[in-house]
């Protein structure tokens, strides 16, 4: 299956792992991440999560990896989106999914202007439905 340009919307453990692995691959990968300090951090080669050969991935990887706050933006750029956000467990046991609606509110709203078929992938922790 052809990815195209990667976006990865969510850069915490598991989604910054997954933009390193994806750059480290050949993919050009647009990581999104709501904190600005994440961002700029990352554009400067530095992981803000202790992973080991993570920092080496994502300084070897810059020249195909670009951060932004901006997930509208990711998603114009690209042709896949994989969705990584936190859906923190609710006092009854179910799943928040708060911060998955509010990306895919944007996702949404970017693919609408597109006029190419675009691959959402959901990371993020959800009930079936």
């Amino acid at each position: 299956m052809y990815l195209g340009n990667v976006s990865v919307v969510g850069l915490g453990k598991l989604g910054l792992c997954i933009t390193a692995i994806l750059a480290e691959r050949g993919f050009n990968v647009i990581g999104v991440d709501v904190d600005q300090a994440k961002v700029d951090m990352i554009s400067r080669g530095k992981s803000p999560i202790v992973e080991p050969v993570l920092d080496s991935f994502i300084k070897k990887n810059l020249n195909r990896l670009r951060v932004t706050t901006s997930c509208y933006d990711a998603v114009k750029s690209t042709q896949t989106t994989f969705i990584v956000v936190p859906t923190p467990s609710e006092p009854h046991g179910s799943f928040s999914l708060k911060f998955i609606l509010e990306v895919i509110k944007e996702i949404g709203k970017a693919i609408s202007e597109k006029e190419n078929y675009h691959l959402v992938v959901v990371n993020s922790t959800v009930n079936p439905g």
